[in-house]
């Protein structure tokens, strides 16, 4: 009974789910009905994707092109709904294959390669009918680098990198470190940005691409130096004693210019220069504002650009430094080390104030210049030393009173300084002599003051000019046409109270012998010798003075003899001239 029953309840049961699944089934039907009804009359295109170009469903169509980088760019479709009819994907009117996934709203295709150039690219369904002009573009933009060239060198902390790209409006980005700047090509490929440098070796690294995505990148290295050389003169002088027993120091020649006087005529400029960045290429030595030394410190290298765009440096030979033809694809530059000691010996200088200036150059063109003022006092005899502004002694105070006595300087005006108004009288003894006007008291000056001989051949006259500038005219006689008077500037060598006459190693004195001082003796009295066996003498012929007589030399008589040498010393200047110079001298003592 139990079990019968049991049995009349499953079958109810039974009976009872199928109208309730039917009804289940008949309900999901509705809604998948309703659904597709809902996304048929709502169907839309979200977006469109043509390789990594993401586009509006609404687009602008043929008229506008669009870059693509990629030969076979993926078109993917994303829409709402349920497309009227399946997706068409076409490219220049050649259907693709397409993906249709309409429970996801997807539908994709990709074309084979295609050629660059302009491409119509299209997206069908129903009503729906989209275009787009897409240019293939795998071709990366050519770049040309015009600034900085390899191996650049610069002083500033700023930069330009310039080039030119042969797609106009092509996107530059430049680095250098973590500074990062952005341009635009122009119109005509053009670009140009600017960046800050750092000391040192800097590499910009840069990317240029253009509107497809198509890129090329590199990288340029320049060298910055922004600091200028260091350079430390100093003076230095030979252990000596002064022989006059004086000893100059130290001269304050004001509070604020202390410098020192050197009794040394051995002299040397020490130098060393520094420069830690580029190091130092070369260095100007300076002596009273005139170029006397300049010192390279440089080697001629070869600068290669390898192809990861580092640099690397090759040292050539001097040998062939100038020569172009190895230098093939290259550029040369100049390295330089980074410290130079030099020691130059100074010149011998005039006695008084002189500034030696070093001038250092790095090897970026920065430079650095420093002076030394110093004194120079060897001596104090006259006449054994030149003599300029700042010297001091009792050669300046010979040399003030031999200026006073020719009236260049004001009586009794003797200071034993040598100053402006010292400076001024020279000057107007250079230009009164023909000197040529430096202000420097040298041999030509000091022989100017000191006693002097003239002598015109033409007129076979000689004036003794004394340091009062007073005269005194001798007649003589000179050497024949076959044994002329030698021409020029000289100063007596030698001199002789009653000679005796020698041969000379000449032709026309082979056989002669030897004469004793006497009244046959040729020489007479006195000699007075100046240049190659050449001088003045007596004579025990009067009556040739004044003529064409003698073998070279300057015949005078005995009196005239005795009197001039009595008036001049060993170091007297003696000029000779032919009489028919254009020159000063020969104006005023022969008008």
């Amino acid at each position: 009974m139990t079990t019968c029953q049991s049995a009349q309840s499953k079958k109810s049961f039974s009976w009872g789910v199928i109208p309730i699944a039917l009804a289940a089934v008949g309900f999901a039907l509705l809604l998948l009905i309703s659904l597709y009804i809902y996304k048929s009359g709502h169907f839309q295109i979200d977006s469109v994707a043509i390789g990594d170009l993401n586009l509006s469903a609404h687009a602008p169509q043929v008229g506008m092109k669009l870059a693509v980088a990629s030969s076979a760019p993926n078109l993917c479709v994303i829409y709402s709904g349920l497309p009227p009819t399946p997706v068409k994907i076409t490219v220049d009117g050649q259907e693709l294959e397409v993906s249709n996934d309409w429970l996801l709203g997807r539908a994709s295709a990709q074309p084979s390669a295609l050629a660059d150039g302009e491409h119509i690219f299209a997206i069908k369904s129903g009503q729906y009918d989209e275009r787009w002009l897409v240019v293939i573009d795998t071709v990366p933009p050519k770049v040309s680098i015009s600034h900085p060239v390899a191996g650049y060198k610069s002083n500033k902390n700023k930069i330009t990198l310039q080039g030119t790209a042969d797609q106009p409006g092509a996107v530059v980005t430049a680095s250098i470190g973590e500074h990062s700047v952005t341009a635009q090509a122009n119109e005509k490929g053009f670009f140009c940005l600017t960046l800050p440098t750092k000391r040192g070796l800097c590499t910009i690294n840069w990317n240029v691409h253009d509107e497809a995505g198509n890129s090329v990148s590199g990288q340029r290295q320049f060298i910055c130096d922004f600091e200028p050389p260091q350079v430390e003169p100093v003076i230095e002088q030979a252990p000596v004693t002064a022989s006059n027993g004086k000893s100059y120091e130290r001269i304050d020649v004001g509070p604020k210019d202390p410098y020192t006087i050197f009794i040394s005529k051995d002299l040397t400029l020490d130098i060393k220069a520094t420069d830690a960045d580029s190091g130092v290429a070369k260095l100007d030595i300076y002596v009273d504002g005139v170029l006397r030394q300049s010192v390279d410190n440089t080697e001629f290298t070869v600068l290669k650009v390898e192809a990861d765009g580092q640099m690397s440096q090759e040292v050539i030979s001097a040998k062939s430094k100038d020569d172009d033809s190895n230098l093939t694809d290259a550029s040369k530059t100049v390295s330089a080390k980074n410290t130079l000691n030099y020691r130059y010996k100074l010149p011998t200088l005039y006695e008084g104030t002189h500034v030696a200036e070093v001038i250092v150059y790095d090897n970026f063109g920065l430079s650095t210049k420093r002076g030394i003022t110093f004194g120079v006092n060897t001596t104090e005899k006259y006449g054994q030393a030149p003599l300029g502004l700042g010297a001091v002694g009792d050669d300046v105070a010979e040399l003030q009173r031999r200026l006073a006595l020719r009236g260049y300087l004001q009586e009794g005006y003797v200071k034993g300084k040598f100053d402006k108004k010292t400076k001024e009288a020279v000057m107007n003894l250079q230009a009164e002599a023909n000197l040529g006007q430096d202000g420097i008291a040298g041999v030509l000056v000091t022989s100017a003051l000191s006693t002097r001989l003239y002598v015109n051949l033409s007129q076979y006259s000689l004036v003794l000019v004394d340091e009062a500038n007073n005269t005194r005219y001798y007649q003589v006689a000179i050497g024949v046409d076959e044994h002329p008077t030698p021409l020029g500037a000289y100063f007596i060598s030698d001199m002789a109270k009653d000679p005796t006459w020698l041969p000379p190693n000449s032709e026309w004195a082979k056989d002669a012998k030897q004469i004793p001082p006497g009244p046959n003796n040729p020489l007479g009295t006195r000699w007075i010798g100046f240049g190659d066996s050449v001088g003045f003498h007596g004579t025990p012929y009067p009556d040739t003075v004044g003529t064409k007589a003698s073998h070279g030399c300057m015949r005078m008589t005995i009196p005239d003899i005795e009197d001039l040498y009595e008036r001049v010393n060993v170091g007297t200047q003696v000029c000779i001239f032919k009489g028919d110079e254009d020159d000063p001298i020969l104006k005023r003592y022969w008008p």
